[in-house]
């Protein structure tokens, strides 16, 4: 469970979810979420099934006019052996409503190796974070 903080109204929240297996191989499931009475959607996800398996899943959320004071609660899918969870929640004002979301980065591989890796992602870049 997150600490308490109430989002901005009218604004799409982003939440990335990262999870670690205990010592754990193999696929940890897909973490749910809930928190502040919101529809949560789960954009994307990336996991390395290897030893100590890890997951990044990031949802996003429509906040309404009247936002309250919140938490968000994530738990494993499937009661398996976590060992940490690290959860980020960013809330964007000025969004196109229509379509808040374009697309996101993949590059669809659970180890890029060595070196740098380059991804980019087309289409329309208007999300303004608040600070």
């Amino acid at each position: 469970v997150t600490g308490s903080f109430t989002p901005p109204a009218n604004a799409l929240l982003v939440v990335a979810v990262a999870v670690m297996g205990n010592g754990t191989t193999g696929d940890l499931g897909t973490p749910t979420i809930s928190g502040g009475g919101l529809d949560y959607s789960m954009l994307g996800s990336a996991r390395s099934d290897a030893s100590w398996s890890r997951r990044v899943t990031v949802f996003t959320a429509i906040v309404g006019a009247n936002p309250a004071s919140m938490v968000i609660t994530i738990d494993d899918d499937t009661n398996q052996n976590i060992f940490t969870y690290g959860v980020a929640a960013i809330a964007y004002s000025d969004y196109d409503t229509g379509t808040p979301v374009v697309g996101y980065v993949s590059s669809g591989s659970s180890d890029i190796g060595d070196g740098a890796h380059t991804l980019s992602c087309a289409g329309r870049h208007r999300m303004r974070p608040l600070i």
